[in-house]
């Protein structure tokens, strides 16, 4: 549990980097404890688990291939511009 505050407040400083790092570790305190009420029973929260996990394995597939596509369509763009004149 530590290091996934540690984590978060890392992540939360570099996004927002002119707040203090004690002002980002009460808000995360709060912005938890709020999020902690909104499921109702277990049951609930399994439900969201699943759903996210879900969407975090689609953003791990598609993710690198979407990079890859990128990559080849720079690749194939790069020939034509940077050939040097004959």
């Amino acid at each position: 549990m530590l290091m996934f505050v540690w984590a978060a407040g890392e992540m939360v400083g570099r996004i927002v980097p002119r707040m203090k790092k004690q002002a980002v570790s009460v808000v995360l305190t709060y912005v938890s404890y709020g999020l902690a009420f909104i499921p109702e029973g277990i049951e609930e929260v399994g439900d969201w688990l699943e759903v996210l996990s879900v969407v975090e394995t689609g953003i791990a597939l598609c993710l690198p291939l979407v990079l890859l596509v990128v990559l080849l369509a720079q690749r194939s763009g790069e020939g034509a511009a940077h050939d040097p004149p004959k």
